[in-house]
């Protein structure tokens, strides 16, 4: 009988990870879909908002609401100013959009490639912080 319990316990839980997975992919696909058609009203064109990942989700429980917070993103990294606050319906439609996306990023960011190297990086930063101090053993 205890079997039977961890059998149901562990579909249970794989289901609502399954249900999980699929609401966040729906809400996803919403907000990507929305940045796109009304790219031009928000400042920005489709390539600013090609890449961006959500850091809030909230799900109000009585009503359905969902508050979302995502930031743009290049090559993976999170850019600090460019962020929207958007609100969809318990459908996934969009209310309402807060917004402080970054336009024309491939402007801003035009490489992936840093123009520096690691250890230039690192004596630039120690003489702009003016440490000093003597070189180690070699």
């Amino acid at each position: 009988m205890k079997k039977v319990y961890n059998i149901t316990f562990l579909v249970t839980v794989l289901l609502s990870s399954i249900g999980q997975l699929s609401a966040q992919n729906q809400v996803r696909s919403s907000i990507q879909s929305y940045l796109l058609e009304h790219a031009e009203e928000l400042g920005v064109i489709p390539q600013d908002v090609s890449s961006w990942e959500i850091t809030d989700d909230v799900l109000n429980q009585r009503n359905g609401i969902r508050h979302v917070h995502i930031v743009q993103t290049r090559n993976g990294i999170p850019l600090k100013n460019g962020v929207a606050n958007i609100t969809l319906s318990n459908n996934n439609k969009v209310l309402y959009v807060g917004n402080r996306l970054i336009p024309n990023l491939d402007n801003l960011v035009p490489s992936a490639k840093p123009t520096i190297s690691a250890t230039s990086a690192l004596s630039l930063a120690v003489r702009h912080v003016g440490m000093q101090g003597k070189e180690g053993k070699k």
